[in-house]
């Protein structure tokens, strides 16, 4: 093994025991952080207006990261058929969080994975070459791939002493084969780098009168917005904001946000958001009772999947952007099967000659028992179980998502949903979990959330019925500032639509993906300011993301004793 790839993986390696004990790095410095600095707190420093920001771990970037990086990096090539990536630890629901460790075993992996990638790129190798190669000009054409190729990987340009190592690593490779092999052993090397694997977020100046606090370097704030709103890589217009100095200011950083969310790739981001946040990133992987609900397959979850990720592109980006249309829309464009699943075609042949049908683009009005996407098949059917609808499973996913609160389970709790009785309703069968004194305190707050979606199957198809019995969907809203009765998921959709504290929880869940860790003490000024924005804005989907990533605590992090600058 070369010596700087030998180095690379004993980096990865201690960073990810770091990792695994709750440390963090910085450039320069791996391993478990010190006490917190002394210094004025969180809430005068709040009140001095002097910028704080809580602390950042050591980022290492989610699967879903490294495949869009790798795919931005090579957009040339085919998509990449990639073993195993390493697992990611979620945090709440998100998994692009500073708490994922890396195993030995995972370093290993992210050796086949570069080795992989090479081999698929070895046909096509002079692809990746901007320039012809002689023999006597290999170096410069080495140097002009590293200056392609590094900062689209490395979402900065290649350090001397990094640069060094690769040409080492290309030396060694030529020494043993042709051009070519040389090339990809670069590829491979550059793929198993700490400046890939990890999000490196190096700091320029301490905050005067808060010396605990550091403002990100250009480049790891490019990194920070490509990654929260794109989930992909800073792009060329990014970078040269970076080296410009534009994002040392609020202003320059919220014109690149803008420019961001006007661009296509924004639609990704966002639809990462939501899936994660209302659970439905899953979707794929779930499974139901091939007995009972024959017509669920691979294709319908994938058609559930793209509707729901087009329906929140359609309204962040495309529509009025507000939470409470997001909530309490009708609009839908369904594939064949998926509107078959809605019963589109039976109230269209119910309806009036005069109801309108689909415009160009295909969306059209769901029925009238469905609005917003709280009742679209992605998320119902994820929260349920394979054989029955789950009151629990939906009843805690509200209360979690979007009123932020987590009901505590009691030691040993048996979660079995009991058993499918044809004599029985969902609710009745429920009810022990609200007769039972160890468990009615929490599930009086959440199993009348859930018998809101009863009218909705385990894959999200509407019914009246639940077995030979009328379906209940009663509820009341408790312990929220929209207290009150509901009948269905419409009102109680259009309940939460109006909630300050729904709108509160909301901006904190953006707030956990876009910074990848949850907040903290020192987190509250900058959160709270979010918060006050979102809803002066009337729950702007689009200015709430402009003012997390324009935010003291996107724009800097905390260091801790012991962390070197």
């Amino acid at each position: 093994m070369n010596d700087t790839l030998r180095e690379w993986r004993a980096w990865i390696a201690l960073a990810g025991a770091a990792l695994a004990v709750g440390g963090t790095a910085c450039v320069g410095s791996i391993g478990p952080g010190g006490e917190e600095e002394a210094g004025v707190s969180a809430e005068a420093l709040c009140e001095a207006g002097i910028p704080d920001a809580g602390r950042s771990g050591l980022l290492r970037v989610a699967g879903y990261e490294y495949a869009a990086l790798l795919q931005g990096a090579f957009p040339g090539a085919t998509e990449f058929a990639l073993p195993a990536l390493p697992s990611d630890t979620k945090l709440e629901t998100y998994d692009n969080n500073g708490a994922t460790s890396v195993s030995e075993r995972d370093v290993e992996r992210y050796e086949s994975l570069a080795e992989a990638v090479a081999t698929q790129l070895g046909p096509d190798v002079d692809v990746l070459l901007p320039c012809d190669v002689t023999p006597d000009d290999e170096a410069a054409c080495l140097d002009e791939l590293l200056d392609e190729l590094g900062p689209r990987l490395f979402r900065r340009p290649i350090a001397r002493e990094q640069r060094d190592g690769l040409e080492r690593v290309f030396s060694r490779g030529r020494d043993e084969g042709n051009f070519a092999d040389a090339v990809l052993l670069v590829v491979r090397a550059l793929l198993q780098s700490p400046s890939f694997l990890y999000r490196l977020e190096e700091g320029e100046d301490r905050v005067v009168g808060n010396d605990a606090v550091i403002v990100l370097s250009g480049f790891a704030l490019a990194e920070r917005l490509a990654l929260a709103l794109w989930q992909k890589g800073p792009d060329d217009e990014l970078l040269a904001a970076a080296v410009a100095g534009d994002l040392r200011t609020v202003d320059g950083v919220k014109a690149q946000a803008e420019r961001m969310l006007d661009d296509d790739r924004a639609a990704v981001g966002i639809a990462r958001f939501v899936a994660q946040w209302l659970g439905y990133d899953h979707l794929l992987e779930t499974t139901k009772d091939e007995e009972a609900f024959p017509e669920y397959d691979d294709a319908l979850a994938r058609a559930m999947r793209t509707e729901a990720d087009e329906l929140v592109a359609r309204v962040v980006l495309e529509g009025d952007g507000t939470l409470r249309t997001l909530l309490t829309t009708r609009e839908v464009r369904a594939s064949s099967t998926l509107a078959d699943l809605y019963g589109l075609a039976a109230a269209a042949a119910a309806a009036d000659d005069d109801a309108p049908g689909p415009d160009a683009d295909g969306w059209r009005l769901l029925p009238e028992q469905r609005s917003g996407i709280l009742t679209r098949a992605a998320v119902l059917t994820a929260h349920s179980h394979p054989e029955q609808t789950s009151p629990v499973l939906r009843g805690v996913f509200i209360r979690r998502s979007l009123l932020c609160e987590h009901p505590p389970p009691p030691p040993d709790v048996d979660d079995t949903a009991p058993a499918v009785d044809p004599d029985l309703t969902t609710r009745e069968r429920f009810a022990v979990h609200t007769e039972s004194p160890g468990c009615a305190g929490c599930h009086r707050l959440i199993d009348p959330l859930g018998f809101g979606f009863e009218h909705f199957d385990p894959i999200g198809r509407y019914r009246e019925k639940d077995g030979p019995h009328d379906v209940d969907a009663r509820g009341e809203l408790i312990g929220t500032d929209v207290n009150g009765p509901y009948d269905g998921a419409v009102e109680l959709s259009e309940a939460l639509a109006s909630s300050r504290k729904v709108r509160d929880c909301v901006a904190q869940q953006w707030f956990t993906f876009a910074t990848g860790r949850a907040p903290s003490e020192h987190d509250v000024c900058s959160l709270e300011g979010v918060q006050d924005r979102f809803d002066a804005s009337g729950g702007d989907l689009r200015d709430l993301m402009l003012a997390i990533v324009t935010s003291d605590s996107f724009r800097h992090y905390r260091q801790f004793r012991g962390e070197n600058p």
